[in-house]
């Protein structure tokens, strides 16, 4: 059972991320990704979909989406522990999502530089 991979921590993108310092705007804080207990792992998810199933063409919209990886993986993707942060309205996904991303971008550099808990 070496091999296997049963949550996102199993992976060797993890722990590449655990022995890396982190740089925020060119700055580097004096801590590696996820070094501390308290450190929060989150994966972000935004998929298109028709508001009305019978209409192929009619209206939809793109969640923003996030699931908090520390939370037990049988319980971090239960719809009650999903946080919506928003919705892109259709008719059609957007061309530049990263327009609709940039304010949890600036949230994320904050939360990397370090947050007083």
């Amino acid at each position: 059972m070496g091999n296997s991979i049963s949550n996102v921590f199993d992976g060797q993108h993890y722990k590449n991320l655990c022995n890396t310092w982190v740089t925020v705007d060119g700055n580097q804080p004096e801590h590696k990704f996820f070094s501390e207990k308290r450190d929060i792992a989150f994966s972000t998810c935004f998929d298109s979909y028709l508001l009305y199933k019978r209409q192929c063409r009619g209206p939809s919209a793109t969640p923003i989406l996030i699931q908090i990886l520390n939370l037990p993986p049988d319980f971090h993707s239960h719809l009650s522990r999903v946080l919506c942060l928003g919705v892109i309205p259709g008719p059609k996904g957007p061309k530049q999502i990263r327009t609709f991303l940039h304010p949890l971008e600036d949230e994320c550099a904050k939360l990397a530089r370090g947050v007083p808990t």
